[in-house]
């Protein structure tokens, strides 16, 4: 382990003040797209948004994790990228979530997809194990296990956003799940290219 590097990851108020400062802008980009018809609490639409919010959650908190304690620049900089951008999602998520009065889930998380399932079981979520563990990495053993939990969170959003695409309601909804799905693609690519460039066999997601 570097000794220069220290020997935790991000607090949890680290990572609620990211997503504040982020979600503020995320929130005032959202009144512009903030879509009209309210769908049922049980929908898709409602589920989808809660429960990808969770999921952006502990990809941001990874994220911060390699941005604190990684020295590749490249998965440095697709770190700060996720960061970025899901933070900015969870805002707009937020937002639009207030706006239909839907601020507390729905209960079982994943119903929305036919599935009963809670917290770390949510496709592609890491388990707080896998967390703690990759918090205490450094150098090449850290690119490896930040970059598989990477693909495989990417993967289990991916398959959230296509669900959503194909049976959300509101055609804003749909938009964004697609945009999701895009997204998250490119990123699963863009990961395992550079773990070949490191040497690390890719992640078949």
């Amino acid at each position: 382990m570097n000794p220069e590097r220290p020997a935790k990851g991000p607090r949890i108020w680290q990572i609620v003040v990211m997503v504040l400062v982020v979600g503020v802008v995320g929130g005032w980009l959202a009144r512009t797209y903030l879509p009209e018809a309210h769908p049922d609490r049980g929908s898709v639409d409602v589920g989808f948004l809660h429960d990808m919010t969770t999921h952006h959650q502990q990809a941001v908190q990874m994220g911060l994790v390699y941005q604190q304690r990684g020295v590749d620049p490249m998965l440095g900089h697709m770190a700060r990228e996720i960061v970025t951008s899901q933070s900015a999602e969870i805002g707009i998520f937020n937002h639009i979530l207030g706006g239909w009065d839907e601020q507390d889930p729905p209960e079982p998380s994943m119903a929305w997809m036919g599935r009963g399932m809670v917290g770390h079981s949510m496709p592609g979520m890491a388990t707080p194990a896998q967390v703690d563990a990759l918090e205490q990495l450094s150098g090449a053993e850290l690119d490896d296990e930040f970059s598989r939990l990477m693909i495989a969170h990417h993967a289990g959003g991916l398959a959230m956003a296509e669900y959503a695409t194909a049976n959300a309601t509101n055609a804003e909804i749909r938009s964004r799940a697609r945009a999701i799905v895009e997204g998250q693609r490119s990123e699963i690519s863009e990961i395992n290219s550079r773990r070949r460039q490191l040497g690390l066999e890719p992640v078949v997601p």
